[in-house]
């Protein structure tokens, strides 16, 4: 995917704007017709006779496909309802193809709600809807690509490329599957763009570098990230460049508050709560040229995030391109820490990270963090619930104590699939602390290479001997807890992702 400028007059931005909002006004009116349909379908006696089947069986899945297809819930009808709707001058400003894709974006919201993804839709505004494109390089959007221009219905505009950029030159050497227009407020000026969908790979910077099938353990959290490699670790914060800007936000989110209130004292309670009905909100000079100023600090910040998370990420990577990191909820995130998650974006930079270890030829493994609890989990195998306070983790049984976030990266690493369940490699984890440079503890607390930990089942402690236990007195050791009477502690061999380990 590239994005370049596009070159035009201002009789060009007009057009383009007379563009988007018929495209928008298209979307809303499928969509609410698509909203209509689906509240008279659940109405409907077929509906209530298919939720009375059993849950995950072909029967219900056919009959609820016969109720959808019945009302026109389908992203066919969708396109035909947008059709529909696509008479008077709308012919003149828009294209099939478009419309066709307006409509099965009005579809995809319908049906996020249908199936219980989302509560509700949201219906455009003149200022919302930023983007239209079609679905091929052949009408609607097209980019010549040997001419540099870019053909909008019947408006030819041209796109600023660089040649001396390698980003440009790579990306012009492909083939256009289908673009989009994007509109984007600058300084309070609409500036449009040509978004292209190309085919083949990416550019790829020369001093972007990886090791390939090097594995690298990973712990998010909503504002941190903590990285484990096989002898190194550390953990930084999400984004830590986007304090200063927020704060600033939060300046000029005040004072278009005490403007808008100055502006509308009629609209507020003497308590300074907004009174409930209908208002028409007065805006001064000063506030709409505040709202400018928050936009473009806003879109700022943004663009500075997503380079903050490309330079973690690509940082990432240069220890491997095999990611092991939990599966976490963010729509929890959201809930409880929704200040950091909107601020630093976890779930975006883990899409980013995770596609860039695509195009380098590796990929992720998520962990089920159900099955493994690896904040809970100790070198020893004893398992202990920690609050959110506790940023260090320190074992009563065995003494063993470390970082607690490069500790649950570092277990991340030695944690794989095998045999329909996620296993951490408990074995592995020892003998890799043994040579690990960040994490290494005094040797006295995990056993020597070749001793011999008799795992019984429980939470016994036991003596850990052999013949690599020369610490002087041994110490306690808790067991590893496997099936097994006894684990001789070599190095993990296999390719199943968890070493010997595995059950």
């Amino acid at each position: 995917m590239a994005t370049f400028e596009v070159v035009t007059e201002a009789a060009g931005c007009r057009q383009l704007e007379t563009m988007r909002n018929a495209y928008r006004q298209l979307y809303n009116a499928t969509l609410g017709d698509l909203q209509r349909r689906l509240r008279r379908a659940r109405t409907a006696a077929e509906w209530a006779a298919a939720r009375l089947l059993p849950k995950d069986s072909d029967e219900r899945r056919q009959a609820f496909g016969r109720v959808r297809q019945q009302w026109g819930l389908s992203a066919a009808g969708a396109q035909k309802t947008a059709a529909r709707f696509c008479v008077g001058h709308f012919p003149k400003l828009t294209n099939s193809r478009v419309v066709q894709q307006v409509a099965k974006r009005a579809w995809q919201a319908t049906e996020r709600v249908m199936f219980g993804k989302a509560k509700r839709v949201r219906f455009k505004g003149r200022e919302d809807f930023t983007s239209f494109g079609g679905n091929d390089n052949q009408t609607g959007v097209v980019v010549s690509v040997g001419t540099g221009t870019v053909r909008v219905g019947k408006l030819v505009l041209a796109f600023a490329a660089d040649p001396d950029n390698p980003y440009h030159a790579h990306a012009l050497q492909h083939r256009v599957k289908y673009s989009r227009i994007i509109r984007r407020m600058i300084n309070g000026v609409p500036r449009w763009y040509v978004q292209m969908v190309l085919e083949g790979t990416p550019y790829r910077d020369p001093q972007h570098v990886t090791q390939a099938g090097e594995r690298v353990g990973l712990d998010l959290g909503p504002a941190k990230i903590a990285v484990a490699t096989a002898s190194d670790s550390f953990q930084q914060p999400f984004c830590p460049g986007l304090k200063q800007k927020q704060a600033e936000i939060r300046r000029l989110q005040r004072r278009l508050e005490r403007s808008r209130r100055a502006a509308n004292p009629e609209h507020y309670h003497p308590n300074g709560t907004v009174k409930k009905g209908r208002k028409v909100w007065r805006q001064s000079t000063r506030y709409r040229n505040l709202r400018i100023r928050l936009a473009n600090l806003e879109r700022r910040k943004a663009a500075q995030r997503t380079s903050l998370h490309g330079q973690l990420a690509h940082r990432i990577l240069t220890f491997g391109n095999q990611l092991h990191l939990e599966q976490v909820s963010y729509k929890a995130w959201q809930k409880w820490y929704g200040k950091a998650v909107g601020q630093q974006a976890p779930s975006g930079f883990v899409t980013h990270l995770i596609r860039l270890a695509a195009t380098h030829g590796g990929g992720a493994s998520l962990i089920n963090t159900f099955q493994t609890g690896l904040s809970q989990l100790c070198l020893c195998g004893a398992r202990r619930k920690k609050s959110l306070a506790e940023r260090t983790h320190s074992c009563p049984d065995c003494g063993f104590t470390a970082p607690r976030d490069e500790w649950s990266a570092f277990l991340a690493l030695h944690t794989g699939y095998s045999n329909g369940t996620w296993v951490t490699d408990l074995a592995g984890v020892a003998l890799g602390l043994q040579s690990h440079r960040t994490l290494r503890p005094g040797r006295e607390h995990y056993p020597g290479p070749g001793a011999v930990a008799v795992a019984v089942v429980g939470n016994d402690k036991l003596q850990a001997v052999g013949p690599g236990s020369t610490h002087g007195v041994p110490r306690v050791v808790r067991g590893v807890r496997t099936r097994a009477g006894e684990r001789n502690l070599e190095p993990p061999v296999g390719d199943n992702g968890c070493g010997s380990g595995g059950r």
